[in-house]
C-alpha cells in the first residue's frame, strides 16, 4: 500500500471520529433544551392551601383571603414568590447590622383587630422591650408586628400554622431559621398580666439560651 493511501485512510477515520463526536454532542445539547426544562416545572403541584385565621367576628379561610388578594394585588402576589427561610432578610431592622445568632419576636394578626389581639400585642412587645432592652438594641432580639392579610405576608399562614392571632419565637443563625415556636398560652394568660409577662420572658429567656451553644 502505498503512503497517499495510507494518508487517505488515516484522514479518513479521524473524519469519521469527529462526525460521530459532533452528533453526540448535538443530541446531548438537545435533550437538555430550555422547553424539556419549562415542561418538567409544569407539571410541578401546587401545595395545598394553608390552615384558617380566626378573627373575633368572622373567619376567613386562606382561599378566600389569596382571592381577594389576587384581584387587589395581582402585581405584588405574582412578586412574593421567595424562599420563606430567608426571613430575616425581609424582617430586619433598619440601621442595626444583623447577628450571626439572633431571635425574631412577631406577633402575627388579621385586618381585624379586636381588643384581646391589641392586649396580647401591647402585653407582648411590652414585655420584651422591658426585660430585653439590651439585645434589642444589640440586633440579637428583633420585634415584629404582622399583618398575614397583607400580600407580602400571607405565606406566614401556612410556614407557621396559623389558625389565630399568635405570638411566634424564631431561632436564626447566620441568616437560617432553625427552629420556632408558638407562644400559644399568651391567650390563656391575658386575663393576668403579671403571669403573661412572666411566661414571655420565660419563653426568650429560653431561646437566648440557644445564642451560646
Amino acid at each position: 500500500m502505498s503512503e497517499k493511501q495510507k494518508t487517505i485512510i488515516k484522514y479518513s477515520l479521524l473524519l469519521f471520529v469527529f462526525i460521530s463526536l459532533s452528533f453526540a454532542v448535538y443530541k446531548e445539547l438537545k435533550n437538555s433544551t430550555p422547553q424539556n426544562i419549562t415542561a418538567e416545572k409544569n407539571n410541578e403541584t401546587i401545595p395545598s392551601s394553608a390552615p384558617v385565621i380566626e378573627n373575633s367576628d368572622k373567619n376567613k379561610t386562606v382561599e378566600n383571603i389569596n382571592s381577594n388578594l389576587t384581584i387587589n394585588n395581582t402585581e405584588k402576589v405574582s412578586e412574593d414568590k421567595e424562599d420563606k427561610k430567608d426571613v430575616s432578610e425581609k424582617a430586619a431592622i433598619k440601621g442595626i447590622k444583623a447577628a450571626d445568632k439572633k431571635i425574631i419576636a412577631y406577633y402575627f394578626h388579621g385586618n381585624a383587630r379586636c381588643t384581646s389581639c391589641l392586649q396580647i400585642e401591647k402585653l407582648s412587645k411590652g414585655t420584651i422591650e422591658k426585660k430585653f432592652a439590651d439585645e434589642l438594641n444589640k440586633g440579637i432580639i428583633e420585634w415584629h408586628t404582622v399583618n398575614v392579610e397583607e400580600a407580602n405576608n400571607v405565606h406566614f399562614v401556612k410556614d407557621y400554622k396559623l389558625y389565630t392571632k399568635s405570638v411566634i419565637l424564631s431561632f436564626h443563625k447566620k441568616g437560617k431559621e432553625k427552629k420556632w415556636k408558638n407562644l400559644d398560652k399568651v391567650w390563656e394568660y391575658l386575663g393576668d398580666e403579671s403571669v403573661f409577662e412572666s411566661y414571655v420572658q420565660k419563653e426568650v429567656t429560653s431561646y437566648l439560651a440557644e445564642l451560646k451553644k
